[in-house]
């Protein structure tokens, strides 16, 4: 197996500029939330609920998943979140021993509007050349090879977006990359 080639001064550039601007990104987040009357956990449930995929509600241990965080701490968000009218818990369809956590209207309208003003931000650095950095050092020459340290998982995923022509951030368990809240930057800012 031949040696991954060393990263240059301009690959830890762009790295930390990825970093810097995500962090701003992140304190955007954090701030806005706070504005609402939210922690930045809260929105996130909130955010994963209205995202779930194919349906408007999820379980726990779903939420647990899509936050990368403890089943307990999921819960204790849920009754937060349930405290201020924004979220309700029902038996499970299928299984009632889990409980299916849903959106209430005023927890909709908090979403809608936090995740527009997330949109605008992001929009707003995508025009600042934000993802520059980023687009740059994953499209380095040699992005086609695969770092050894990867899980089977997580390549047999990078292989798939690697043929569908674009990269994605991939929310797997242990993954050794951080960059969970990413998605392709074609995908993320179509109206």
């Amino acid at each position: 197996m031949t040696q991954p080639a060393q990263l240059r001064k301009e690959d830890f550039q762009r790295l930390a500029d990825f970093r810097y601007r995500l962090r701003r990104f992140l304190r955007f987040s954090e701030e806005l939330a706070q504005q609402h009357g939210l922690t930045p956990q809260q929105y996130q449930v909130l955010l994963q609920l209205r995202g779930y995929p194919g349906r408007d509600w999820a379980t726990v241990a779903e939420l647990a998943e899509r936050l990368q965080t403890q089943h307990h701490s999921v819960v204790g968000l849920i009754s937060r979140c349930e405290a201020l009218g924004l979220v309700k818990r029902t038996p499970g369809r299928t299984d009632k021993r889990c409980v299916e956590v849903s959106l209430l209207p005023l927890g909709e309208q908090l979403v809608q509007d936090m995740a527009r003003a997330h949109r605008d931000e992001l929009r707003m650095l995508r025009q600042l050349g934000a993802f520059d950095s980023l687009e740059r050092l994953l499209h380095d020459e040699s992005d086609s090879e695969l770092p050894s340290t990867l899980t089977p998982r997580f390549v047999s995923a990078w292989t798939q977006t690697q043929a569908a022509g674009h990269f994605m951030a991939l929310s797997l368990p242990h993954c050794p990359l951080d960059v969970s809240d990413l998605i392709p930057s074609t995908q993320l800012f179509d109206p």
